[in-house]
């Protein structure tokens, strides 16, 4: 497809060319396109329940499970309803104090790096490094889990790629040895491996830190009154993770680059 080698320029041009709204094709799917805040509203808040996520979220399934990002219609309305705390002012205050501080941590080492003499970087590395750094702090907050994380960018990113590739391309079922779906689940199982390690060291901890993992942890069904499953919990961690800082980190590598 032509425009696969500049998306932005080439919306940009069906825009300018077609209005608010327009079609066009994506990897011989009809996509539609709505730029316009009043149609933005109705599909993302006055009509949603007339959208669905469709075929296209089911690669994100494969590797976020059933989070926010996936999930629809009553299951995404009740497990939204247990999230919410983590968007209350007084949360989010200490999310944006901890956020600021990791940012702050990250300009001082470039500034470092660049006080022996010109420095030559790459941005989006840079801001992958930051936004990661950024994701885990929020999300561990600063004590003993974050230092005892080990999560990678590498890791993450060949996630991110290998998702990418199963939603672009043809793909056989996850069950066929191929060497992408044997690639897919080792790297599944790695990330896994730490997101169960988090959750375990968490609730062992049982202390109020302020971090988003503890607010999902404490988090209680309104009509159940329990608590999200493991699972659940890994779910939505997998979603901050990847959905929270590669999206970031492109827009501020498009910022300073561009």
């Amino acid at each position: 497809m032509r425009a696969a080698g500049d998306m932005a320029a080439y919306l940009d041009r069906l825009w300018r060319t077609h209005g608010d709204t327009f079609r066009f094709k994506l990897f011989g799917t009809n996509a539609v396109v709505v730029t316009h805040p009043e149609a933005l509203k109705q599909v993302l808040s006055t009509r949603r329940d007339r959208y669905v996520k469709g075929p296209v979220y089911d690669s994100v399934r494969t590797l976020l499970g059933d989070g926010l990002v996936t999930l629809e219609g009553d299951a995404w309305k009740a497990r939204r309803a247990l999230a919410q705390p983590a968007f209350h002012r007084q949360s989010l205050a200490k999310l944006t104090a901890m956020m600021a501080r990791a940012g702050a941590r990250s300009l001082d080492a470039l500034a470092a790096r660049a006080a022996h003499g010109p420095l030559e970087i790459d941005a989006h590395r840079e801001m992958v490094k930051l936004t990661l750094d950024v994701v885990l702090v929020a999300l561990l907050g600063g004590g003993d889990l974050l230092r005892g994380a080990d999560v990678s960018y590498e890791t993450l990113g060949a996630a991110l790629s290998l998702m990418s590739e199963r939603g672009n391309g043809v793909v056989l079922p996850a069950w066929v040895p191929t060497p992408q779906n044997l690639k897919f689940r080792r790297t599944v199982r790695e990330l896994d491996a730490t997101m169960y390690s988090l959750i375990e060291g968490a609730r062992q901890r049982a202390r109020d830190d302020g971090s988003l993992l503890w607010m999902i942890l404490s988090a209680v069904d309104a009509d159940t009154g329990k608590p999200l499953s493991d699972r659940a919990v890994r779910d939505e961690i997998f979603t901050l993770f990847l959905a929270g800082h590669e999206t970031t980190a492109l827009t501020l590598t498009w910022i300073f680059t561009f």
